[in-house]
């Protein structure tokens, strides 16, 4: 008598097969969430850190970052590491072997960071000091350039919680770039 064993083997190893392949489609997936969520964690955490500095250059020096002298809303950035401002306690941030220019640094993932004084975007995220944005309130704003679109969206919904583009603490203007409100300015263009 002969059997056919043989065919029921490649029958078992084809859903065998197709099963490791599920399998490692949902694991690749989680894999990739996986790390999107730990990039995500990584540029919040940096911002995060350079928004406490801007506040304790404040809080020490009883004044805001000088504007850099472009005039318009980037800061000297380098205030935060050298200065010699009255009750300076600096440096506030570790990343003095980065500076490329007097306004921001290189950063190896995202090009370069900077700082901005701007209004709420709801308000048109413009220069404090323009004639129309007297009165309302001004902001720091940490600007990471470079960005991919899927990281600031995520980034936009881990903080904000929504993809709104007038609200919240995070803002993309989808020109590659990703800001994060930090604190308010000392001062305020009345």
């Amino acid at each position: 008598m002969i059997t056919k064993q043989g065919a029921m083997f490649g029958l078992d190893a084809r859903i065998a097969l197709a099963i490791f392949g599920a399998l490692s489609v949902i694991s690749g997936a989680a894999l990739y969430s996986a790390i999107q969520q730990s990039k995500v964690v990584a540029i919040v955490t940096e911002m995060k850190e350079i928004g406490k500095a801007i506040e304790q250059y404040n809080l020490d020096t009883g004044q805001d970052i000088a504007l850099d002298t472009n005039g318009l809303t980037t800061l000297a950035y380098e205030e935060l590491m050298t200065d010699n401002t009255s009750g300076w306690k600096g440096p506030y941030l570790s990343f003095d072997d980065h500076i490329s220019a007097r306004t921001h640094f290189t950063h190896p993932l995202y090009n370069r960071i900077a700082i901005d004084l701007k209004v709420n975007p709801s308000e048109g995220f413009s220069a404090c000091g323009d004639a129309a944005n007297k009165g309302k309130a001004c902001y720091y704003w940490v600007f990471y350039g470079a960005v991919d679109e899927s990281l600031r969206k995520a980034v936009k919904i881990y903080i904000d919680g929504s993809e709104s583009v007038t609200d919240g603490t995070i803002h993309d203007p989808t020109t590659g770039g990703l800001y994060m409100k930090t604190s308010l300015a000392l001062k305020q263009y009345k």
